[in-house]
């Protein structure tokens, strides 16, 4: 029997400052996610680890080359430093392991990082390929040039035992998302694959609600959930003759339960009515004070942002991620707290931007039971520092009010 172990859709960040614009994606709370991960393959002692893409969340300015020099350079070296230290998590792991780079990564580092890393394994009689397929246009991924090569040699080379595919793109099923989740070929590569003499094993990524095993003729496929979210899960195979069978674990509860959070509302307590000459937020001279004083209470700071503001209601949605992105570069160079995440959200009582973006974004409304959601913790364990009277009860007009909370072992 071999036995591989998938994990997909981390988003680490790191030495990146910031968050991913989707507050589910805990990109800061990766190291603690890794280090509940190592343990769980030290135990489940696989042959192979697979890393199926998004291992970070590059920033959109690099992803859409719009960065100016400094700025790529900046963020490039950070990119550069979160993808070693990944690097060196799965090399410390002392088993074999493979990664495909997913539509989050940005090309040219994981390439420099990655570029060694085995493309072709073999186990026994299994034969595992990963593909470092990238987006090509209109968000769409393609699968061209040398990985194409790379598909019709291990098509022509499959024997009685397992041929394992690593990506981190579908192929095969449809699945509901208003994104581009499929390859440009991907009807393509499925018939060649349905119609294939011998076993396949397709394992991916991208799609974060995941699905079960879908068998076409001698092919089967699976799609792994976002390890990043909520409860963090990853996925075993044991391979053997004629069999294939899956097993999906869960991490939960997480690195953000029996936490309290405070929702810091960033027009009140973090930015200027101006935006920074950069294209980011310009920061208040006192904005490190509400990062502060959270944590003082013993509470974990979320910037709380409202996309349909003054500022940005009428920006698309990867022009509010590069914002953002850049807000939190300018309190990272200011030595000021990243916070613990970020939460994007709609004033429903305001005009709503012209186009939103695939997945849901909270309302004002829906506060804090859709944040609490999205962090697996308790809707109680939520408050939010803001002068606006809307988002529910538990709402705090100024700093001065946490010193009323209740201590968090009370």
């Amino acid at each position: 029997m071999t036995r591989v172990l998938q994990f997909s859709d981390l988003h680490f960040r790191q030495a990146l400052p910031g968050h991913s614009g989707h507050a589910e994606r805990l990109s800061r709370h990766g190291p603690a996610l890794l280090a509940t991960l190592a343990a769980q393959i030290a135990a489940e002692d696989p042959d192979v680890v697979a890393f199926t893409g998004d291992i970070i969340d590059a920033p959109h300015d690099l992803l859409h080359g719009t960065a100016g020099p400094d700025l790529q350079r900046v963020l490039g070296d950070a990119v550069r430093a979160d993808y070693r230290t990944m690097r060196k998590w799965l090399d410390d792991l002392g088993r074999p392991w493979m990664i495909a780079p997913g539509n989050h990564d940005y090309r040219p580092v994981f390439e420099e990082v990655f570029g060694d890393a085995p493309r072709r394994l073999t186990l026994g009689d299994i034969a595992l390929h990963a593909y470092f397929d990238w987006e090509v246009r209109d968000n769409t991924a393609e699968r061209v040039g040398t990985e194409k090569d790379r598909f019709e040699r291990a098509l022509a080379e499959a024997t009685a035992a397992w041929t394992v595919h690593l990506q981190h793109f579908l192929i095969w099923p449809e699945v509901p998302h208003g994104y581009p989740m499929r390859y440009r070929e991907a009807d393509d590569l499925r018939d060649r694959l349905a119609k294939a003499e011998a076993p396949h094993l397709v394992l991916c990524g991208h799609f974060h609600e995941g699905t079960d095993f879908v068998d076409l003729g001698p092919t089967r496929f699976a799609v792994c959930p976002s390890t990043t979210e909520p409860p963090h899960r990853y996925r075993v195979f044991d391979l053997a003759p004629g069999t294939a069978t899956m097993r999906e674990e869960r991490m939960a509860p997480g690195p953000m339960a029996g936490r309290r959070i405070l929702l810091i509302d960033r027009t009140d307590f973090l930015t200027m009515p101006d935006n920074a000459d950069d294209g980011g937020f310009a920061l208040r001279p006192d904005a490190a004070q509400a990062f502060a004083r959270a944590r003082a209470a013993g509470l974990l700071p979320v910037v709380l942002s409202v996309w349909n503001d003054d500022q940005s209601a009428s920006l698309r949605w990867g022009d509010v991620l590069k914002k953002h992105d850049r807000m939190f570069l300018a309190l990272a160079e200011a030595g000021i707290d990243q916070g613990e995440g970020l939460v994007i959200a709609i004033d429903e009582k305001r005009p709503l931007p012209a186009k939103m973006p695939s997945e849901p974004i909270v309302r004002l409304n829906e506060l804090p039971d859709a944040v609490a959601a999205r962090f697996g913790i308790e809707p109680e364990a939520i408050w939010r520092l803001g002068r606006s009277p809307s988002g529910g009860p538990r709402i705090l007009g100024g700093i001065d009010a946490l010193a009323s909370l209740p201590k968090a072992d009370a």
